[in-house]
């Protein structure tokens, strides 16, 4: 038995969350909407049936990750930068997704590996034991990064805010 969602069911369930993931990475809207395409184009081609939605959602975990990652091993990623270092910065849509807390841009600035992990377990409402299984990693690694990034969250946020993270 496999698990009974449309692509357009998984589609509407999953464009926002697998956009997060990776805006998450790429911090850059244009291309974390170019990688929620590519995500969904590879689901959409993918053949055989999940057993349950969190294997379906742990798959899409895993796939806007691997491709996240890519686009920031890339020459065009490399080329990006360069020229984004001399461009004035872009007029911003209020309705995109980029949210302006502080708290929110703390987490952005976290490295990578702290970053994803807080955004899974604060932002997604996702269990340690869900994320470790997204990750084929050990419950342990997901709970140490999340305490790591929660001590650099202080630091950076250090007299913000007067309450434990």
């Amino acid at each position: 038995m496999g698990c009974e969602m449309t692509f357009e069911n998984v589609l509407m369930s999953y464009n926002k969350f697998v956009f997060r993931i990776a805006y998450t990475y790429t911090k850059n809207y244009a291309e974390a909407e170019d990688i929620l395409q590519d995500v969904f184009i590879k689901y959409f081609k993918h053949n055989e049936p999940f057993e349950c939605e969190e294997k379906l959602r742990g798959w899409l975990i895993k796939v806007t990750v691997n491709m996240s990652k890519n686009y920031l091993r890339s020459f065009r990623f490399k080329k990006n930068d360069e020229i984004d270092e001399n461009m004035p910065e872009p007029i911003q849509n209020p309705n995109k997704f980029e949210d302006k807390t502080d708290v929110y841009q703390a987490v952005m600035k976290l490295p990578a590996k702290y970053r994803q992990v807080v955004m899974l377990f604060y932002y997604e409402d996702m269990t340690i034991n869900q994320i470790a299984d997204a990750f084929d990693c050990k419950e342990s690694t997901v709970k140490t990064q999340l305490f790591r990034a929660r001590d650099m969250l202080k630091e950076t946020l250090k007299g913000e805010y007067d309450y434990e993270i």
